[in-house]
């Protein structure tokens, strides 16, 4: 058991970066109450309390975005073949703290290091956070980005899924494709506005830019204790057995609504990523696992060498 220390010392450990690491893991964990994922300190790590002020999980964000400029910066200097550059803007699918889960798609494709690899995303955006900040379009261009990944939504329509709100009570009677409410509807049609908002300014700015904006794979809601999908679930009386066909619809209505903002753009693609994780296991019920998050990854990066083999042509 990690040896309690008070928040100030935690403060000057990040600040100064003398905490290793795998050593956050004994202080910080996502907090399971939280309807998107956020980092909150462990119960007794700390033998007070944080002020009210302090935001770690926007605190342990910032240490790790500053570590992987570094990173990026030293690779800059001892590149020496060229690679193409991706900016990737999006929430935990594409970015996971590394101390507590598996490498996101993003993150591994900065592991694989066949491109280079701009990643903006936080594990908790919503679109309307992607939008207000706009950071992509500054990523892009101090970058000289040859693509533009994309990943939103899921935290927006996970947070009306915890309000009760998306979906309708368990209904016997009620197909399973009619389980949206009408402020589930338009709340898909607001994700779908947002991708189109977000495309539309970057192929305002970088016309030839590709971008690439997926939809997820089908999320696993008995996986686990189900503590970000299948818990609201069975406050709202679904049996086991429905969760997943429910779940499944509802995915697929909003890859749907990503695939034509996706449509409505030249330069954009929509990356179908339903079924890419099928053969494997889940870490909880809103993310798969490092083999799957892998094989995400190595999606995307086909889908840029296909790109690319056209241009070059």
């Amino acid at each position: 058991m990690a040896k309690k220390i008070s928040f100030m010392e935690f403060k000057m450990a990040v600040d100064r970066r003398t905490i290793p690491l795998e050593s956050l893991a004994d202080y910080v964990d996502f907090d399971d109450e939280a309807p998107i994922p956020r980092l909150r300190f462990c119960q007794d790590a700390l033998i007070d309390t944080a002020p009210d002020k302090y935001d770690v999980d926007e605190e342990i964000f910032r240490l790790l975005r500053s570590l992987d400029d570094e990173q990026e910066a030293d690779a800059e200097i001892f590149s020496f073949a060229p690679k193409k550059r991706v900016v990737a803007e999006g929430d935990s699918w594409y970015n996971l703290p590394k101390f507590l889960r598996p490498p996101a798609i993003a993150d591994w494709i900065q592991k694989n290091k066949r491109f280079r690899l701009k990643n903006i995303a936080k594990w908790g955006h919503t679109l309307e956070t992607i939008l207000s900040q706009q950071e992509y379009l500054d990523a892009i261009d101090e970058y000289r980005a040859d693509f533009f990944m994309l990943c939103g939504g899921g935290n927006d329509l996970q947070e009306g899924l915890a309000s009760e709100k998306y979906i309708h009570p368990y209904d016997k009677m009620r197909e399973i494709d009619n389980y949206l409410t009408d402020e589930g509807i338009k709340g898909l049609a607001s994700i779908e506005d947002g991708l189109r908002e977000i495309m539309s300014a970057v192929s305002q700015n970088y016309s030839t830019l590709p971008i690439l904006a997926h939809g997820y794979d089908f999320p696993r809601p008995l996986v686990g204790s189900g503590t970000y999908i299948g818990k609201h679930l069975r406050t709202m009386g679904f049996p086991d057995q429905k969760m997943q066909p429910l779940i499944n619809s509802v995915l697929n209505q909003l890859n749907h609504h990503v695939e034509a903002a996706a449509n409505a753009h030249k330069t954009a693609r929509f990356v179908d990523c339903r079924g890419l994780t099928k053969e494997f296991t889940w870490y909880d019920d809103m993310h798969p696992s490092k083999d799957g998050f892998l094989a995400l990854s190595l999606r995307f990066e086909e889908e840029m060498n296909s790109i690319g083999s056209k241009e070059e042509g």
